[in-house]
C-alpha cells in the first residue's frame, strides 16, 4: 500500500506543477521547454521588472521540480 500512496502523491505533485507551469506559459505566451532553453542559454535577457524576474525564477524552479518528480516516478515504477 505504501508504494501506491507514494505514486499517488508524486502524481498529485506532478499535476500541481503542470498547472503552475501552464499559468506561466499562458502569461508569457511561451511553452516551458522554450523558456528553459532560452533562459539557460542566456538568449532570454534577465528582466529588469522585479515581478517578471520573480516569475522567471519560480518558473525555472517549477521546471526543475517537475524533472525531479518525473525521475522519482520512473525510479519507483521501473525499479
Amino acid at each position: 500500500m505504501k508504494f501506491i500512496e507514494a505514486i499517488e502523491k508524486l502524481l498529485a505533485r506532478r499535476r500541481w506543477i503542470l498547472e503552475q507551469l501552464e499559468f506561466f506559459e499562458k502569461k508569457y505566451n511561451m511553452n516551458t521547454r522554450e523558456f528553459i532553453n532560452a533562459w539557460k542559454k542566456g538568449s532570454l535577457p534577465e528582466p529588469e521588472d522585479p515581478d517578471t524576474h520573480g516569475d522567471f525564477m519560480v518558473w525555472e524552479g517549477l521546471y526543475d521540480e517537475l524533472v525531479k518528480v518525473e525521475k522519482e516516478l520512473k525510479k519507483r515504477i521501473i525499479d
